[in-house]
């Protein structure tokens, strides 16, 4: 007993004591790669027992590991605990599967020997972890022995130990462990590995134990002092240690068995009894997530202690593991063992532990003694477990209250039942017994107020999902209405509800208040859906009679938007249309005015007639811009006609008469035909293009006009033309060359023309470049002239450049003469 709790103790310390701040947490996952694609994860035993009891190491699942995972190494952490204490399922949560190690829905163990699966886990940067799921310790038919041995094993294969146990830490849980890791400190491979000495490992290394993590499973205690379950393991083994020291049992704790110890404490991964026997069956998201989250915390507490460790030990000593001299300078620092290195530790720690090198267990009376106690206490428990499953059958649940007095009750009786099966026994090992009892009456009380907190809560959740259930289906199933009216209904059955969970309330207010709150949620909800609805309804009624109105209101404007109407007669007809389309949807849906759809309507059905009416504004724009584009074009080829049809030439106050004349007439008749469509957008546009048009035929008229007093002159201008290029072709440069042009032709036309004419005719002749035109000489002297002004420019660049040159080259020949140089030389040089 002593040994059980110093074990249970050191594991708790280990499990805080580890410094992983400066390691950052790592996600862990299958690594699949190292199988190829016809293969699938799954668990392999890596150690069976046989027949006679003996540990078998599986050679299948060695040599698997090593064919399969070639060099690369792993470390290994390896859970171990009490049977049924949710080892493998742990595991599974570590490897991220929900069906990975076998699970027992009964009280049968499953579980038997050593279990891995066929693929490590990683972090993806160089950490490797193969879990190991172990026997349940303390499992029926298994001797106190062969639980030593599968400890021992397990833990000198670890390189970080996890020790499993349910909802608390006692002094048993403690002294149980305790003796576990002594006698596991006792066993003697070294005198097996003095035989069978081999480089690859060390015996110095394998006897070294791993640091522990101790994880209390089902733990929904309220830690005191604010504890960390860290605190909470060391508070346990210093007063352990601190009551050994008093009886002068100084450094026998658990405390010094382990290098580092740590605790964590993980809630109930389901909520109900179906559920917890059938976890393999369940989703992962269907696990409480406190439970999911504690068992992340663990998994990545394990990942940083592990690096820690490798930092360490290549720190240390610059190798995984301690070799002999003649292996030390083939090795490196490695994360790990490697497969090979994995399973000759495995042969070797098997062999050891056949070989009974095992430490034997305590006496026979002690053992005699222990197990009457532990008999006293089973049946006081049973007692106990008995009387208050009777009370779980009462329906509905008890009050809290009355079921903690009874509770209370069967408490004092399973106690008086212990010391009455004693037979007045004292010792110091029946007071331990007692204080055991007390302890299990403790878990079982707290575990039966947990059955009935349960039971409480499934008949309130029961009677609150039948109350929500029933308010759900009659706000569900009303018919179209008011939202007031709606409302009102609503109110009516939510306080009909709420008043029969109020039964509730005065029966168990603590837990029905919780309950009472999420079902006032619910009801909200189902309120908030019920609105929803209604209001879905609503706005279905009310754009089908806005689709109604709106269809009305367009085939009206389809049969009237042929006829092209003046713009006011155009307004005047829509406003008649929109009015009748918003009076009729007004009168379909007067009953549901006070609506907030039936305004939004409104306004969606004003701003479709807007867009309707500017629809229609914009094709009747249309017709009119094409009515008076073509009154335009008509008026534009009437002008054109008359004017071409004017006998030329005329006098320039005739011309300018007929101009004004057909200029008003074209105007007139245009505003005649257009005067109803004034207010279009396009009518100040074609009238600006009616003016430009009016003055483009007065500039043809007054060009023709123009070329026929030119026909009448054009012997005299020819002979002009004549006389001036001879000045021309004899001078070559003329300057002013326009102002002699001019008085030729003044002198030639002489008073043929008026003078009106006449300045007008001898501008075009001298601006005109055709045959027999003054501008064509002008233009041929202007590009001469041109010629030699830009000659001019450059020869003066020349020349100015020249000039400048001429002293440099002057020095330069003045420099280049070497002494050597005659007069005669210089002579010939300055001559050539």
């Amino acid at each position: 007993m002593f040994a059980w709790h110093l074990v249970a103790s050191l594991v708790l310390l280990a499990s805080s004591a580890i410094a992983v701040n400066d390691v950052s947490p790592v996600g862990l996952s299958l690594k699949h790669e190292l199988l190829d694609s016809t293969m699938v994860p799954q668990p392999l035993q890596l150690i069976a027992r046989t027949e006679d009891g003996k540990l078998e190491v599986v050679r299948e699942s060695i040599e698997f590991i090593i064919n399969t995972w070639s060099s690369e190494p792993f470390e290994v952490v390896a859970v171990v605990g009490p049977f049924h204490s949710g080892k493998s399922f742990l595991v599974n949560q570590f490897l991220g599967l929900m069906d990975g190690f076998e699970l027992g829905p009964t009280v049968k163990p499953t579980t038997e020997g050593v279990w891995a699966f066929n693929v490590p886990v990683t972090d993806g940067e160089g950490l490797n972890i193969l879990f190991l799921d172990t026997e349940g310790l303390s499992a029926p038919g298994n001797t106190p022995d062969y639980d030593a041995v599968m400890f021992a094993v397990s833990t000198l294969l670890s390189s970080h130990l996890i020790y499993n146990s349910m909802r608390i830490i006692d002094e048993q849980n403690l002294e149980y462990l305790e003796l576990l890791a002594r006698r596991a400190q006792m066993f003697q491979l070294k005198a097996a590995l003095s035989q069978k000495r081999n480089d690859q490992l060390a015996s110095d290394t394998i006897l070294e134990f791993p640091p522990l993590t101790w994880v209390v499973q089902d733990f929904f205690q309220q830690q005191i002092n604010n504890e960390t379950p860290d605190d909470w393991l060391h508070r346990l083994l210093r007063e352990q240690e601190e009551a050994r020291a008093a009886r002068g049992e100084n450094g026998t704790g658990l405390i010094h068995v382990f290098p580092e110890s740590y605790c964590k404490t993980v809630f109930l991964p389901a909520g109900t009894k179906h559920d917890l026997q059938h976890l393999d069956e369940m989703e992962m998201d269907q696990l409480n997530e406190d439970y999911r989250n504690d068992v992340y915390v663990i998994r990545e507490h394990i990942a940083a202690a592990l690096r820690k460790q490798q930092t360490q030990r290549c720190q240390s000593d610059g190798s995984l593991i301690k070799p002999s001299a003649r292996a030390a300078k083939h090795m490196k620092c490695q994360p790990g063992r490697t497969p090979r290195q994995f399973g000759m530790l495995l042969q070797l720690l098997v062999d050891a532990a056949n070989g009974g090198l095992l430490d034997t267990v305590p006496s026979t009376w002690q053992l005699v003694l222990q197990r009457q106690i532990e008999a006293a206490v089973e049946h006081a428990v049973k007692l106990f477990e008995r009387e208050a499953m009777q009370e779980h059958d009462v329906s509905p649940p008890l009050a809290t209250e009355d079921f903690d007095r009874i509770m209370n009750k069967i408490y004092s009786q399973a106690t008086s039942i212990y010391s009455k099966q004693l037979f007045g026994l004292k010792s110091r090992a029946a007071e331990d017994g007692f204080a055991i009892l007390q302890t299990k009456l403790d878990e079982q009380q707290q575990l039966q107020r947990s059955h009935h907190s349960q039971r409480v809560d499934t008949h309130i959740r029961t009677t609150s999902d039948a109350l929500f259930k029933g308010f759900q289906e009659s706000v569900g199933q009303l018919t179209m209405m008011k939202t007031t009216s709606l409302q009102t209904m609503i109110e009516d059955r939510k306080e009909t509800a709420l008043s029969q969970m109020k039964e509730l309330l005065d029966t168990y207010p603590a837990e029905a208040k919780r309950v009472k709150s999420s079902l006032e949620t619910y009801i909200q909800g189902a309120a908030a859906a019920a609105r929803e609805s209604n209001t879905k309804k609503l706005r279905t009624l009310f754009q089908r009679q806005e689709k109604q109105a709106l269809t009305a209101a367009r085939e009206s404007r389809n049969r009237q938007k042929k006829t092209m109407l003046p713009p006011a007669e155009l307004d005047h007809a829509f406003e008649s249309i929109a009015t009748r389309a918003i009076d009729s949807f007004k009168k379909m849906a007067e009953e549901f005015d006070e609506e907030p759809e039936y305004q939004i309507t409104l306004l969606s059905i004003q701003n479709e007639l807007e867009a309707l009416h500017k629809e229609w504004i914009h094709d009747n724009d249309a017709m009119v811009q094409a009515y008076i584009e073509k009154q335009l074009d008509t008026i534009q080829t009437e002008a054109f006609q008359y004017i071409n049809s004017v006998s030329l030439p005329v006098p320039k106050e005739e011309e300018r008469r007929i101009l004004k004349q057909r200029k008003q007439l074209a105007l007139q008749t245009f505003e005649e035909a257009t005067k109803m469509y004034r207010a279009a957008p396009c009518f100040k546009r074609v009238h600006v293009a009616l003016q430009s048009a009016l003055d483009d035929v007065s500039s043809k008229l007054n060009r023709r006009n123009l070329q026929a007093m030119k026909e009448r002159v054009e012997q005299p201008l020819r002979k002009a033309y004549q006389q001036l290029k001879a000045i021309v072709d004899e001078q070559f440069v003329v300057f002013g060359l326009a102002v002699t042009a001019r008085s030729l032709a003044m002198e030639q036309i002489g008073s043929r023309l008026n003078s009106e004419f006449r300045e007008a005719v001898i501008e075009d002749w001298l601006s005109s470049t055709e045959e027999y035109n003054a501008g064509k000489l002008i233009a041929y002297q202007n590009s001469v002239l041109t010629g030699l002004i830009s000659g001019a420019a450059i020869a003066s660049v020349l020349l100015y450049m020249s000039i400048c040159r001429a002293p440099a080259r002057q020095g330069q020949q003045r420099g280049s003469l070497s002494p050597t140089t005659t007069p005669r030389m210089t002579r010939l040089r300055a001559h050539r």
